[in-house]
């Protein structure tokens, strides 16, 4: 009897279990609605949900896109952004920009120049795609050209009686594109060119050879006079190459020294070497550069004076290491043998020698 009423409450036990097994399960199993919020949260929601990085309005774009670009590349500037813009927007825009332009003529001793000649020539939009407008300096070197439109400007400068330098011969401006470095005329700082007044030329002798040199610091003798150079003595001034091996990558050390046996060198980077300076001559120098170098390069040119046996020319030389595997030299010259120190020439009086 005892046993039966065991197994009949085991049973009922069982079957309790059951069901609140199942009574559980589900209510573990639905889904629970979070609180409805109200229309106030709701919009303080959207004011604090953050934007997308990519997101820029329109108002912003004409400045924070060319920012961005700058940022992302280095070379790309808010100018360049902008400049893409305006073509994009017109196909015309860079033949249409306003081109002002102020000038200063100057002589060697940066005093103003009256009368000398300005020659302008623009791209533009005209049939022929290029415009032309002429004016001269006033009585204070200074001179102008206003309200034209274009994109590049070319300048010239010239006068009778006066030698153009390298900035007053043709000289270019940009209007367009910042590429190309934008120009920005200032009246208050008008662009100088430079013009140098003639003086009395001298009878020269003029040579324009191509000497050869061995390579092993075998002195060449050049006689300035005859044209030629030799091995042995007399010579204006003496030339001798040394140079290495080649390294896989093509390079060499290689050396020029350049020597006057009577007299000596004074390099000079100025345009007009019309007049030999009295005193400051050494006695040679030396031009090369080791195949390690970062800067190495395969020849070099180079300007002097010279003194030697009692006259006095310049000389611009050009040292070739490398010259159908020996070494050459190529020496142009303007020699004046009577002791004087003026170098300035005349085509009608040169000597010519060959």
């Amino acid at each position: 009897m005892k046993k039966r009423f065991r197994v009949v409450a085991l049973s009922l036990i069982s079957i309790g279990l059951l069901i609140w097994w199942s009574w559980h399960s589900k209510k573990i199993g639905q889904h629970v609605e979070p609180p409805s919020q109200t229309a106030e949260q709701a919009t303080n929601k959207k004011i604090q949900a953050p934007q997308r990085a990519n997101q820029i309005s329109p108002e912003k774009q004409q400045t924070e896109l060319p920012n961005r670009l700058a940022n992302a590349a280095p070379s790309v500037t808010a100018a360049d952004w902008q400049y893409y813009q305006n073509n994009k927007a017109d196909p015309l825009y860079d033949w249409k920009q306003p081109i002002n332009f102020y000038g200063m003529v100057l002589d060697e001793n940066d005093q103003p120049v009256t009368g000398a000649s300005a020659d302008f020539k623009w791209t533009d939009l005209s049939p022929d795609g290029t415009s032309e407008y002429h004016t001269t300096s006033d009585s204070l070197g200074f001179f102008s050209m206003l309200n034209q439109k274009g994109k590049r400007l070319s300048v010239s400068v010239s006068k009778s009686g006066y030698y153009s330098a390298a900035d007053a011969r043709l000289a270019s401006f940009e209007y367009a594109n910042p590429a190309d470095g934008l120009f920005t005329p200032d009246p208050n700082s008008p662009v100088p060119f430079h013009l140098r007044k003639k003086g009395e030329a001298a009878q020269l002798i003029h040579g324009l050879k191509l000497f050869g040199s061995r390579v092993d610091g075998t002195l060449s003798y050049v006689d300035l006079t005859a044209a030629k150079n030799g091995l042995t003595p007399p010579g204006d001034l003496t030339v001798k190459c040394n140079r290495s091996g080649r390294m896989e990558n093509g390079k060499f050390d290689w050396v020029f020294t350049v020597s006057v046996p009577a007299g000596g060198l004074i390099e000079s980077t100025d345009e007009f070497m019309f007049l030999a300076p009295e005193e400051g001559y050494q006695s040679s120098f030396e031009v090369g550069h080791k195949a390690t170098d970062s800067d190495w390069v395969g020849q070099e040119k180079r300007k002097f004076y010279l003194k030697s046996r009692g006259h006095y020319a310049r000389v611009e030389l050009t040292m070739i290491p490398n010259y159908n595997e020996n070494a050459a030299y190529d020496l142009e010259w303007f020699l004046n043998t009577n002791g004087s120190r003026n170098l300035e020439s005349n085509p009608a009086q040169l000597i010519n020698v060959k």
